[in-house]
């Protein structure tokens, strides 16, 4: 084929969109790797597909970080690289990569010397891939004569030797592992794998469960790549309302959102001057979908923010600069007395606010206090929007543990907010009443007061 300066780069992006469309369709049915398409089975191997829109988000993230915008940029980073995907399924986030290198300006002369190595061990999916590579390959003249298909499970796979830079990009599996393994859920092996093989030069770019960015049982992953020499950037994304994998879990019978995979996008690139960087928890509602996987996210820079080991999900600025120096503060609990005859009531569960109890129950935390004043005191701060800012930054975005409550820092801005609204705390707790919100469930109906209409509003002075 005679490659000309005509109109055929959107001409090949349109078809290439096609082409996604159609690999969309397919992971679905991809993802049973069992004749009876078993759910059992597809959760065993973990296979969970990925939207063309999330796929398309997920590079242009990439680029953006990697500072690769113009025609020179995007050359040498196809030159230079060699592509794998651990978990390649029907080779989605290939196709949207192909789409990407060429609207940011590669020549269609240049795509088909890519290195890429596809593994996966369901063979029906690497056959998928194949067939369609080897569709665009007729149709544009092109002759990707440097595409391995693997067969295998990426934790067995022998590294090919090449000399270009190694770019670890994909969706890897999400399956528990047996107790006493090394880590909780194999998506960890996957990326411990990947950064290991990515040696000094090599990148790393997957899509996560959102507890890579928090939870105890990979403390030791995050440390990982931390000292990895390189920057991090970590982009999170709750599923209420909407969800990044837009369909939820294949042929799963609950239509609640909640059942579909809080996620986060983790990327280990090399940068001159190594950063970290996290956006906050992405929430939105479905008709802003497009939208949002059609900007570029706002990243904090979290560099040296080692809260509770965590990669914070940054609120806002304000939140930042209320934890940067957290370990000068006291934190909540040196308010709160264990012999306190003064109690206050709040669920173990929040979302879009923090809500208060009446009594003690299943879920709920008990605090106790000396004087009716701390008690006042725990109302204020609790209800603020610098509270609820708080928790979405360090909790997991559902459950707001004791140990969220107890660490909260008592910087002296707030302090002096708090002493200076005793009388307010006192009125907005005899009058909750007002602001009581009820839910019903199948033990019977929830009470809680939601205060956020009289809270404290104190974050824009951080």
């Amino acid at each position: 084929m005679k490659i000309c300066n005509g109109d055929w780069r959107s001409e090949w992006v349109a078809g290439l969109e096609e082409v996604l469309r159609h690999s969309e369709k397919a992971e679905l049915t991809l993802s049973y790797s069992s004749p009876c398409q078993s759910e059992d089975a597809r959760k065993k191997v973990g296979a969970y597909y990925t939207p063309v829109d999330a796929a398309a988000f997920f590079w242009n993230e990439f680029m953006v970080l990697n500072g690769i915008s113009e025609e020179q940029d995007i050359k040498a980073f196809w030159q230079e690289h060699h592509f794998i995907e651990p978990a390649s399924g029907a080779g989605i986030l290939v196709y949207a990569l192909l789409k990407k290198v060429v609207e940011l300006g590669l020549p269609l002369d240049c795509l088909s010397s890519a290195e890429i190595t596809l593994i996966d061990i369901n063979p029906k999916a690497l056959d998928f891939a194949r067939d369609e590579i080897q569709k665009i390959s007729k149709k544009w003249g092109l002759s990707f004569s440097d595409i391995r298909y693997v067969c295998t499970d990426f934790l067995h796979y022998a590294p090919s030797g090449s000399s270009k830079k190694p770019l670890f990009f994909g969706n890897p599996p999400y399956v528990a592992n047996p107790k006493g393994s090394r880590w909780k859920n194999s998506f960890a092996d996957f990326l411990e794998r990947a950064l290991t093989e990515s040696g000094e030069h090599g990148s790393v770019h997957f899509i996560l469960p959102l507890s890579v960015a928090f939870s105890r049982d990979y403390v030791e992953l995050r440390s990982m790549m931390r000292n990895s020499g390189k920057s991090v950037a970590i982009s999170s994304f709750d599923n209420i309302p909407d969800c990044l994998f837009s369909s939820g879990k294949p042929k799963h019978k609950n239509t609640n959102k909640a059942n579909s995979q809080r996620c986060s996008i983790v990327t280990v690139f090399p940068e001159d001057n190594p950063r970290t960087l996290s956006t906050r928890m992405h929430r939105w509602r479905k008709k802003d979908r497009s939208r949002l996987l059609n900007s570029t996210p706002c990243y904090h820079d979290i560099t040296g923010y080692n809260f509770g080991g965590q990669f914070l999900r940054p609120e806002n600025a304000a939140i930042l600069n209320l934890l940067k120096d957290a370990h000068l503060y006291p934190p909540l609990k040196t308010i709160l007395a264990a012999d306190g005859i003064h109690s206050l009531y709040i669920s173990g569960v929040a979302r879009n606010f923090m809500g208060f109890r009446e009594h003690h129950s299943s879920g709920v935390l008990r605090l106790r206090f000396k004087t009716e004043v701390d008690l006042y005191k725990a109302v204020l701060i609790m209800s603020s929007d610098l509270f609820l800012d708080y928790w979405r930054t360090v909790g997991d975005g559902f459950h707001l543990t004791r140990t969220n409550l107890e660490n909260f820092p008592l910087h002296p801005l707030l302090v002096q907010e708090v002493d200076a609204n005793i009388s307010r705390g006192k009125s907005i707790w005899e009058e909750r009443t007002n602001y009581a919100k009820s839910k019903r469930h199948p033990a019977g109906m929830t009470i809680s007061y939601d205060l956020t209409k009289v809270a404290l509003k104190i974050s824009s002075k951080f």
